[in-house]
């Protein structure tokens, strides 16, 4: 198992936990709805408690422009988790039409 941030564990984002088989996209929330910070560094401390790697960033993303576009839609940059752990075997790419 590890894990893939954007910026850090103690930032106001989600985070993927990422094992051989399955990817969970993790998002402690408050009653209210907020991201819940304390909750998620302890979850993620739980989780990665055996020195897992934790990715970061760039790393353990793939970028793919104008997947899933539709006349319409705002253009936005879309990220495809990949399974950065070591050792996992990674997927052929989609074909892009």
């Amino acid at each position: 198992m590890c894990a893939k941030v954007t910026q850090a564990r103690g930032k106001p984002e989600t985070f993927y936990v990422v094992t051989h088989d399955d990817a969970f996209m993790l998002a402690p929330i408050t009653p209210r709805g907020a991201l819940n910070v304390p909750m998620k560094g302890k979850v993620f401390d739980y989780l990665l408690s055996h020195q897992q790697k934790v990715f970061t960033g760039i790393q353990g993303a793939a970028l793919c422009n104008g997947a899933g576009y539709k006349p319409g839609m705002a253009a936005v940059d879309e990220f495809a988790i990949v399974n950065p752990c070591p050792g996992a075997q990674q997927p052929e790419p989609a074909a892009q039409h």
